[in-house]
């Protein structure tokens, strides 16, 4: 299964006794390789000897490939496990959170190419709303050390379905955060020395919560529906005043 992942991946990367090796296949969009690797490294230095041996496949694409409708009914194969930082109710493939954790950083200013300075006054008042949920978002609800638990979970979870024991890859070379942020310059060294975790922890993972039930499931379905109807309608809202402003 792990091999069929091949055909859109990246890299393989591969933890064997806490130390991790990577096989190139291709080239990924700017460094989104690289700080993946990276963000993987760094989570062994939090928690050494914590992270079971794994062997995975990454796709450093935006959106998702394997496709829940090719894998469903009676004779169907299983999907190939290929993680990537993207997925939908649609897909099957295993989200990893987006190297722009470590490798970048995306701020919406809310700095609009307009012509009209009602439509600037009305969209920058817009923006800012949205870009300080944002902000409060990021800086309460996804903390680096509730990424790095994830990240932790998401692995060791992984790891447990291994029915084999991870070997290093015949053509992977040994990485580790030296390998990567010695030969850095400019704005990716920079990255990786403000992102470089320094030694263990001395906190453990958080726990893992137990599955939902039908009603928290029902509740957290709801959720989300309500949350997509109301990005719909700022966009729609957003359209309506580029319309009527030009």
């Amino acid at each position: 299964m792990v091999e069929r992942a091949k055909r859109t991946a990246n890299f393989r990367l591969v933890v064997v006794d806490g130390r991790a090796y990577v096989e190139r296949y291709r080239r990924a969009f700017q460094t989104r390789d690289v700080f993946t690797q990276w963000g993987i490294l760094q989570l062994l230095l939090k928690y050494p000897g914590k992270i079971p041996d794994l062997d995975l496949m990454f796709d450093c694409v935006d959106w998702p490939v394997v496709k829940l409708v090719d894998y469903s009914g009676p004779n169907a194969t299983a999907p190939p496990p290929l993680f990537r930082y993207c997925g939908d109710d649609a897909t099957l493939d295993i989200v990893f959170p987006d190297w722009s954790f470590w490798g970048c950083s995306y701020f919406f200013s809310g700095s609009l190419p307009l012509v009209n300075e009602n439509e600037i006054l009305v969209l920058s008042l817009q923006a800012q709303e949205i870009g300080k949920a944002a902000s409060d978002f990021i800086q309460e609800d996804l903390k680096m050390d509730y990424v790095y638990d994830y990240m932790f979970h998401l692995l060791s979870e992984y790891a447990k379905l291994m029915r084999y024991k991870p070997t290093k890859p015949r053509k992977a070379i040994e990485i580790c955060s030296e390998t990567l942020a010695c030969p850095a310059t400019g704005s990716q060294k920079k990255f990786m020395m403000e992102s470089i975790v320094k030694g263990p922890t001395d906190a453990i993972p958080c726990n893992m919560p137990p599955p939902y039930d039908a009603v928290a499931l029902r509740m957290l379905l709801r959720r989300k529906a309500n949350s997509v109807s109301q990005v719909e309608m700022w966009e729609k809202r957003y359209w309506e005043n580029q319309t009527k402003h030009n």
